[in-house]
């Protein structure tokens, strides 16, 4: 394995682009007690609106076509087709904040208003579905989401008005910033970062988490400005000799049995974000 931050990197980026499928899309497995292969639109916009972006052109190319591709002829994106549930916010913000960083001005066309047609009148905040019936309940609305569209917003060049901004931060409140559907208590916090949000505007991040999570010690970097070098520590050790970074649940849903969802592509530019924030401070970390 890899010890300097850079090798473990480049390794890294090795691993993902080799991910990627024929398609432009990178990988996405769901289960209960084992894996199993779905849809791979969300996975692919999550890893293309991170460390994706590294990856050389063509792979960047292809995996902005896959998404311009699973766009529904309303305009937004559902998270897997094959559940028949509706369109989603989350899948709509993460979609297009990867078209903003790597697609052509003509995939931008109304998408601000896509967005905030999810705000849920008259004060928010957005609604991850914007369906009649349960989806649109208000225990759906969820922190991780919300900063989500956030940060599509910004990167659209129509940045959240103090209203929308205020409505996210009440319901942080209200829900002490954890997600109905990311794992990791730090998620939150790397959502709010991505959308430009000091975190001395949100609840304190939890305890360093156990060395054992991986997902938490890659959310607590890639939110924080300091350098752990224990948690680095924890992301070199569990990279593979391939390069890359083990499938983990990432996602999960408010059913029983628990589903989740996760991606070793997912995993892999987590892992890469959090090294690259963090390259500078400490470039090797010892055994």
């Amino acid at each position: 394995m890899p010890r300097s931050i850079a090798e473990a990197i480049d390794s890294g980026l090795a691993a993902l682009a080799g991910m990627q499928a024929a398609d432009g899309s990178f990988p996405l497995w769901t289960g209960t007690s084992r894996w199993a292969r779905c849809g791979p639109l969300f996975a692919t916009a999550y890893v293309m609106m991170g460390a994706g972006g590294l990856l050389p052109a063509v792979n960047v190319t292809r995996a902005v076509t896959f998404i311009r591709s699973q766009r529904r002829s309303d305009g937004l994106w559902e998270f897997d087709p094959a559940t028949r549930i509706p369109p989603d916010a989350d899948s709509t913000a993460c979609s297009l904040a990867t078209l903003a960083l790597h697609g052509d001005v003509a995939d931008l066309a109304g998408a601000p208003a896509l967005l905030r047609a999810f705000w849920r009148t008259p004060n928010g905040p957005f609604r991850t579905w914007n369906a009649r019936g349960p989806w649109s309940l208000p225990e759906r609305d969820d922190p991780v989401v919300n900063w989500n569209i956030l940060f599509a917003l910004r990167l659209l060049g129509s940045p959240a008005t103090r209203a929308e901004t205020m409505a996210v931060q009440s319901l942080i409140a209200r829900t002490a910033a954890v997600s109905r559907y990311y794992l990791s208590p730090a998620t939150t916090a790397h959502a709010a970062r991505r959308a430009g949000v000091e975190l001395g505007a949100l609840p304190p991040l939890t305890a360093p988490p156990p060395s054992n999570d991986l997902l938490g010690c890659l959310r607590c970097l890639c939110a924080s400005p300091r350098t752990d070098a224990r948690l680095l520590k924890v992301v070199l050790d569990a990279q593979q000799p391939d390069g890359a970074w083990p499938i983990i649940p990432w996602v999960t849903a408010a059913e029983t049995p628990r589903p989740f969802w996760g991606s070793p592509a997912v995993t892999t530019a987590l892992a890469i974000e959090a090294l690259r924030r963090h390259a500078g401070s400490r470039d090797q970390i010892g055994s």
